[in-house]
């Protein structure tokens, strides 16, 4: 009979090649030999009494013995090492330095403040609420949460979220004006939220929203560009602009 540790490294050994169907990735990343690697699933198969590959020249398949048992290990590991994240999250202490955009701190963040304190009890959190992206290099922030699609090849990005874009304003503003519709555009007073956004193009999400409709609407009129969404929802409360 095989030890108890044993077959937990037998298992470990067929998971790894089960995910490459290859004892020569299998050896890479454990760091062992093509014959070691091999020789545990030979020894696997003979304990648990049925094979796990199909064996081809120069390829692995699994078995359908091998692919329920493939499912079952991975969802065990994966809920193994889901535990011992959240036992490690647990003891996190200190504080954490977070750089974030006003209105995303407001709309976004806040309602998810409690669950955070929640989950990372030990940790204080420190924000630098300001729009503009912050130099990691220069100011002490620990991570950043802004909007757009920049790419920083010098530091790590994961996406959050996506969007969906459409032109608003007050109903008595657009029975007016009509823009959209047989109306004068160049007449509109046009409004840009530009917190946290390339401000050197005042219209680049309208330029955007314009290609993918199909409207060719004017930039060189009147328009408002703040670095905050709610003097725009107030503007169109007032049926002042678009």
């Amino acid at each position: 009979m095989l030890e108890q540790q044993s077959i937990l490294a037998l298992l470990q050994t067929f998971e790894v090649t089960a995910r490459h169907l290859s004892f020569t990735l299998a050896a890479h990343e454990m760091n062992l030999t093509q014959g070691a690697v091999s020789h545990r699933i030979r020894r696997l198969e003979m304990h648990i009494g049925f094979r796990l590959f199909i064996r081809m020249t120069r390829k692995l398949a699994l078995t359908e013995e091998g692919k329920r048992l493939l499912a079952t290990l991975s969802h065990s590991l994966r809920a193994i090492n889901d535990e011992i994240e959240d036992i490690r999250d647990q003891d996190l202490r200190g504080t954490l330095h977070i750089g974030i955009a006003p209105t995303l701190a407001h709309l976004w963040l806040m309602p998810r403040l409690p669950r955070f304190q929640t989950q990372w009890p030990g940790l204080n959190l420190q924000f630098r609420v300001r729009a503009g992206v912050m130099d990691f290099n220069e100011e002490r922030v620990d991570l950043a949460i802004y909007y757009g699609a920049t790419r920083y090849p010098d530091l790590y990005q994961q996406r959050l979220m996506a969007e969906s874009l459409l032109p608003v304003c007050s109903p008595r503003y657009r029975q007016q004006y009509r823009p959209l519709s047989g109306g004068d555009p160049a007449a509109l007073v046009w409004i840009h939220a530009c917190e946290s956004t390339d401000v050197q193009d005042q219209f680049a999400e309208w330029r955007l929203w314009c290609q993918h409709s199909g409207q060719a609407l004017p930039f060189d009129g009147r328009y408002y560009a703040v670095n905050t969404t709610r003097w725009p929802s107030r503007w169109r409360s007032m049926d002042s602009a678009w």
